[in-house]
């Protein structure tokens, strides 16, 4: 894991120092508002990194933030096994992430990308869609259990 505090940087160059994380391996970034020296306002900004990533990752934050210090930390995660599919409904082809929980269950995620695509051309309120898709998985394959 490594952490960095930011006080001083412009929050419109966050969206592309996120996305040079993410295409360098960073598993999973966060921006935690925090209070930082001074009262100043500030954020932590926080991600999971594999070993083999991490001199490009502390590269890349000095690159592209206001940073002059990194911390990392040696942490375990845990996860579930998941598995993009293509779920063929009424509203035509989604992606779903598809989770399998322990003791057989299963839980499934409508991708957001797919849900506005759906939801745009039938101008539809995105949660409507959602909730249909997940009854059409549970018509064809029973509940997702949470």
């Amino acid at each position: 894991q490594l952490e960095t505090t930011i006080d001083d940087m412009n929050p419109e160059f966050f969206e592309r120092l996120l996305k040079e994380l993410a295409d360098a391996g960073a598993l999973e970034t966060a921006l935690l508002p925090a209070q930082l020296k001074k009262s100043r306002p500030g954020v932590i900004l926080r991600m999971l990194c594999p070993r083999p990533s991490l001199e490009k990752l502390i590269e890349l934050l000095f690159l592209h933030s206001t940073t002059t210090g990194i911390r990392f930390y040696d942490v375990n995660r845990v996860s579930l096994p998941r598995e993009t599919i293509i779920l063929k409904t009424r509203f035509g082809k989604i992606p779903v992430k598809k989770i399998s929980l322990p003791r057989g269950r299963t839980r499934i995620h409508p991708e957001y990308s797919g849900l506005l695509k759906i939801a745009a051309r039938l101008n539809m309120p995105l949660s409507e869609i959602e909730d249909k898709v997940k009854l059409e998985w549970q018509k064809k394959h029973g509940s997702p259990k949470s």
